[in-house]
């Protein structure tokens, strides 16, 4: 595989990255990014998603999902993500309500399909 160099989109400072790694946001190391989604928190208001609703989401600036694509590799995420859509969807109408557990998968499956595009997931924000 070949590397390119770019900057960091928080800093600014010079890396080497795989040319399949890159993506719409570069960050030189996990520091920077938390960074930079902290600063995004401040900024942007909550979406009208399940998580804007629910008070458990909004102790932490940085949601969990946010925190799990941080640390795990892009296909650990990915299949994080895969599999609780594959939940939800496969206790529709055993658990909560039917509409209520479609609602979450439909959001895993979106959020799975920015992963596999290499965007980095920003919960707060509405995107189809």
């Amino acid at each position: 595989m070949s590397k390119k160099f770019v900057k960091c989109d928080y800093c600014g400072s010079g890396f080497l990255r795989y040319q399949c790694n890159i993506r719409e946001n570069n960050f030189c190391n996990r520091k920077c990014w938390g960074k930079h989604l902290s600063q995004q928190k401040r900024m942007q208001p909550l979406s009208k998603w399940l998580a804007s609703n629910q008070k458990h989401y909004q102790i932490a600036r940085v949601e969990p999902i946010e925190v799990l694509q941080m640390y795990l590799s892009p296909e650990e995420f990915q299949g994080y993500l895969r599999g609780n859509a594959l939940k939800y969807l496969l206790r529709v109408g055993h658990k909560d309500e039917p509409k209520k557990e479609v609602d979450k998968a439909y959001q895993y499956s979106k959020w799975l399909r920015q992963a596999v595009n290499g965007k980095i997931i920003n919960p707060r924000q509405e995107e189809d």
